[in-house]
């Protein structure tokens, strides 16, 4: 065991920053939606409150940016979705509102990746009653967003992987109310387009990937449809699939 945190939360965002500590921001408890955010110093095993956000907000998404700061955007409070984004800044631990996003209450369970550019996609979600297939670009440098290419095939609870080339892996989710997805597909940031790519040997939803040192992709747990269980099942992907698989999720 080591320190507890200050504020107990769920639905909340982790995000290592550059100088060994671990930011924590938001998420949910008995009372709502939280404001709250923390920094834990694994040197001290200790917590400590740092500056709180502007809006509360759970289930959102958190990417540290090339400039060392961290973007929050989306997610939402009870019967309400949060259309804006904010940027923390580690040196004097405060918040500051920027671009507000396009279309909010579609950016539940979506993902966040920060692009070799240095902008961030943020792709599908749910609007909790359909999967969404739209995309948007942040440009740190004007601290706007815009729409990108659409997604082939809607879908939430999905993964998000950078991979060594520059494009996205994009691999299962929830599609159409549907669990499980085996369906995968690739962003191209320079065209801004979509391809679909390789099939999972397993349906799978709110699962794990993670680029290894060896570029391969691990794909690990989350849940099937066939039937509605958590699967222990694990995989790789070896390399990015030739594009033009079937489409049928």
């Amino acid at each position: 065991m080591t320190g507890g945190l200050n504020t107990a939360r769920r639905g909340y965002t982790t995000t290592l920053l550059p100088d060994g500590r671990v930011l924590v921001v938001g998420g949910f408890n008995r009372d709502g939606a939280l404001r709250s955010a923390e920094l834990y110093d694994p040197g001290k095993g200790t917590w400590s409150i740092t500056g709180s956000l502007n809006d509360p907000r759970g289930a959102h998404t958190a990417t540290l940016l090339a400039n060392r700061q961290v973007l929050v955007a989306g997610g939402f409070v009870p019967l309400r979705y949060i259309g804006t984004a904010e940027i923390y800044d580690p040196k004097t631990e405060t918040w500051r509102l920027t671009g507000n996003l396009p279309a909010p209450w579609e950016r539940f369970a979506e993902t966040a990746t920060l692009l070799k550019t240095g902008k961030v996609l943020l792709a599908g979600g749910n609007d909790e009653t359909v999967s969404s297939n739209s995309a948007i670009l942040y440009d740190p440098a004007t601290e706007t967003w815009r729409s990108t290419g659409s997604l082939r095939i809607r879908r939430d609870g999905h993964t998000a992987t950078l991979l060594d080339d520059g494009k996205v892996l994009v691999a299962g989710g929830t599609i159409l109310m549907r669990a499980g997805s085996m369906n995968a597909e690739l962003y191209d940031p320079d065209t801004e387009t979509w391809s679909l790519t390789g099939r999972l040997i397993t349906e799978r939803d709110f699962h794990t990937a993670t680029r290894l040192p060896n570029g391969k992709v691990l794909i690990a747990g989350g849940s099937t449809i066939r039937p509605r269980l958590m699967t222990p099942s694990a995989e790789l992907m070896t390399r990015p699939p030739a594009a033009g698989a079937s489409p049928n999720p």
